[in-house]
């Protein structure tokens, strides 16, 4: 098999794109069990756990790893996580994420959500060097690390695990079932993904579509950007996955706490409000049309959405208009496949929801984006713990702002969503049923509680 060209095609095709032999082995791995697994025969389809088996075994080499090394889980403890460090990370080996700054709203946080890892945010444990080889329980619910338990710690804790498993197992019955209230309500529950390897996960989860794939995550931890072949691939694999049903991809969203060197962005001193999301995209205007071009093509086998970011403003959607216009053309010149999409906006911003009216008109749908929308209402920056207790989601003004959103949407007869940490709130969910909203996107772990609470409400 590892002298197949194919295989050694795939993990070269991701070497090129400047990845480590080690995440390209994973990911050629990942590509090729996804092609068997989606054969009718059963003895091909039987062939994807030779594909798990041998490339899990090169993965070990390169890492100089024993096989016992590599079966070992763990609590990862660190300063700081970026959304950059977290792309090579084997999430299904980590049990835990304990980090000593940061926020419940940062991108590493979401992250572990989506992958349903506890998180610990702004640890205060001193030297973190000195917990290497501990045995610790990480609580994400009482925001503890217990460092060497005693037998009655474990045991107790033990118990707590085996109610989350049983609750889980519960919620297993509400995977093909169709998120609607008692009276008949529609609200459509939708995942976050930042990966297409996600999408068929998402998938098995009982997700309605993808609210939310963060196409950026292709951009970081590397020395060049992607480009139109590999950004292609990673958006027709996600609509695949997901048949018929929505997959909404969020343009490039780069600057704020998700940077780039590549693209040598001057330092802003408060990136937050600066250079990011669709500003970026316009101002890196062939970056943007390769992504665009993917996308195009992409759509072609399903349900593709796309959605932009940081928009406040008729103006940003007309110039994106007008590139798609440009690579439309292109791709009818080129003979290549392609379909055009719906396009919509993330509401982030007061300004957006205010004039939200206006800004329907040039849209198909819009994704209110939650987490920024509190903090630039509030004027709380997400990823600064020490004014996070400020925070707060029940907000007076965000309340309106959303109902402001919800009402331009009506109005322009398109859909609207939720996609930040809020669209899993349960304490949310009478209101957004109350004002007609018809999507919420939450996190991986989150897909089938939420559907829960749609169904039994009234």
């Amino acid at each position: 098999m590892l002298s197949d060209p194919e295989v050694i095609g795939t993990v070269e095709s991701y070497i090129d794109m400047d990845f480590t032999a080690e995440y390209s082995v994973f990911r050629a791995k990942e590509d090729l069990k996804k092609i068997f697994i989606d054969m009718e025969d059963e003895y091909f389809r039987a062939r994807a756990n030779d594909v798990e088996d041998i490339m899990t075994r090169v993965i070990k080499n390169l890492l100089g790893k024993k096989a016992e090394d590599m079966n070992e889980e763990y609590i990862l403890v660190s300063d700081e996580l970026y959304p950059s460090e977290t792309l090579e990370m084997d999430f299904r080996k980590i049990k835990g994420i304990a980090t000593l700054r940061g926020s419940k709203t940062s991108h590493t946080t979401i992250l572990a959500n989506n992958f349903n890892i506890p998180a610990l945010i702004s640890l205060d444990c001193g030297n973190i060097y000195s917990l290497d080889g501990k045995v610790a329980i990480i609580d994400a619910e009482s925001q503890e690390l217990i460092v060497e338990p005693d037998e009655d710690v474990l045991s107790s804790y033990e118990k707590k695990i085996e109610k989350e498993m049983e609750k889980a197992r519960e919620l297993k019955e509400y995977i093909s079932k169709n998120a609607v209230t008692k009276s008949g309500k529609k609200l459509n529950v939708f995942a976050n993904i930042g990966s297409e390897i996600e999408a068929d996960e998402a998938n098995k989860n009982g997700a309605e579509g993808i609210g939310l794939f963060r196409s950026e995550f292709l951009y970081l931890g590397r020395k060049n950007p992607p480009d139109e072949e590999e950004q292609y691939r990673a958006y027709k694999l996600a609509v695949v996955s997901m048949k018929d049903r929505p997959v909404i991809v969020r343009t490039m969203d780069i600057g704020a706490d998700k940077q780039v060197d590549y693209l040598d962005l001057k330092k802003e001193d408060n990136p937050q409000m600066g250079l990011r999301g669709i500003r970026l995209s316009l101002s890196e205007r062939e970056l943007f049309k390769t992504q665009l071009r993917a996308l195009l093509r992409a759509s072609y086998y399903g349900d593709l959405r796309v959605m932009l970011p940081m928009v406040i403003s008729p103006k940003e959607i007309l110039e994106t208009r007008e590139i798609i216009d440009e690579c439309l053309e292109e791709l009818k010149n080129e003979k290549r496949h392609f379909k055009e999409f719906k396009l919509g906006i993330m509401i982030e911003t007061p300004a957006a929801a205010i004039i939200a009216d206006e800004l329907g008109k040039y849209v198909d749908f819009f994704s209110i984006g939650t987490n920024d929308l509190v903090s630039y209402t509030l004027a709380i920056d997400r990823t600064n713990n020490e004014i996070a207790h400020m925070r707060d989601d029940y907000h007076p003004a965000i309340k309106r702002l959303i109902e402001l959103t919800v009402a331009g949407a009506k109005k322009n007869d398109i859909e609207v969503g939720i996609c930040g940490a809020m669209g899993a709130d349960p304490k949310m969910l009478d209101f957004y049923l109350d004002i007609g909203l018809d999507e919420v996107s939450v996190s991986m772990n989150k897909i089938l509680e939420t559907k829960r609470n749609v169904i039994n409400a009234d």
